[in-house]
């Protein structure tokens, strides 16, 4: 299942650095449990300290006393930005070694959540990945950009992929196709081969197709590409002036809701939920109800046959 985020600026915004991130990045145990929340979610974490390792080896939300010896933990993880962006300023992906891939996610400026990307399986970088790569190419010939979320068992097989982005239902169609094809070695920490899932991008010439960001979210069987056609609603969705004080009161410059629109073969508006919150419970609820009302699409087409598809929409409202 694959599906587009069509990117809709409600005003010019420019993503802003978090203290939080700073803290995890200093390598200070003091600065690190400052920019905690009340609690902290652990979604999984390889540490190389055998005491980090037992205490915190089961992923699950940690407070009290807790917060203490885990931001210990942290600072003794070798930080760094990860190559791949997140869609959302909530969240950022860090890298560390032996090519580890984590997720923070922040709440108010607060550290809510880190951990392996999935349900918990340690994750690594495309470019750990790429390293272990024995056959195959991360490449798709006279197509567009896909990214494809695969998972290996400790002999290094593919054992379980999923298309979570592409531009059209052929891309997806031969990226399954591609992943077929690869092989890797055994990823190994310390010597020992682990299983680990990782996300990976297949990209070739940009000159056919437009490629855009999205999740797999569950839902009819489609891939949307640039040719997902909005042709009536309100485009520019803002908060009523409630919200507008409120932000103001929060000390929010920004807010960047997501809602995932599915259409039916006619282009109408079949479903629409909230994807990611504003943080305004009145202005995501807004959204819902415009877009549900007023919207409408182009019938969505695969190899000529409209069919019914879904989407996901990014809005992002910046006050001064």
């Amino acid at each position: 299942m694959v599906r587009a985020w069509p990117l809709v600026l409600v005003a010019v915004s420019v993503a802003h650095a978090s203290p939080a991130t700073d803290a995890l990045l200093s390598r200070d145990a003091a600065q690190i449990r400052a920019a905690f929340a009340g609690s902290v979610t652990n979604g999984g974490l390889w540490f190389a300290d055998p005491a980090c390792r037992a205490a915190f080896a089961r992923p699950g939300e940690l407070t009290g006393s807790s917060l203490d010896a885990f931001a210990t933990c942290l600072a003794a993880l070798p930080l760094d930005p990860s190559e791949r962006r997140e869609p959302f300023d909530d969240r950022i992906a860090f890298a560390y070694g032996p090519g580890f891939e984590i997720e923070a996610r922040f709440a108010d400026d607060k550290l809510s959540s880190i951990g392996f990307l999935g349900d918990g399986a340690p994750t690594i970088t495309a470019s750990a990945l790429e390293q272990l790569r024995i056959s195959g190419e991360p490449e798709l010939r006279g197509g567009a950009y896909a990214w494809v979320e695969l998972c290996l068992d400790d002999l290094g097989r593919v054992i379980r992929h999923d298309v979570r982005e592409a531009s059209s239902p052929a891309i997806a169609r031969r990226t399954d196709a591609a992943v077929a094809t690869w092989d890797f070695a055994p990823f190994r920490v310390d010597g020992r081969p682990v299983a680990v899932c990782a996300l990976e991008e297949l990209h070739a010439p940009s000159h056919e197709e437009t490629a855009l960001p999205i999740a797999s979210l569950g839902g009819p069987d489609v891939v949307i590409g640039g040719d997902f056609a909005r042709i009536a609603g309100e485009r520019y969705i803002v908060p009523d002036d409630p919200d507008k004080v409120q932000m103001f009161r929060n000390g929010w410059s920004r807010v960047d809701p997501a809602v995932e629109i599915c259409i039916d073969h006619d282009g109408d508006v079949e479903s629409v939920r909230l994807v990611h919150s504003s943080g305004l419970d009145s202005y995501d609820n807004r959204i819902l109800q415009v877009v549900h009302a007023e919207w409408r699409y182009r019938p969505y087409r695969d190899n000529g046959a409209a069919v019914r598809a879904c989407t996901v929409v990014h809005f992002v409202y910046r006050q001064k």
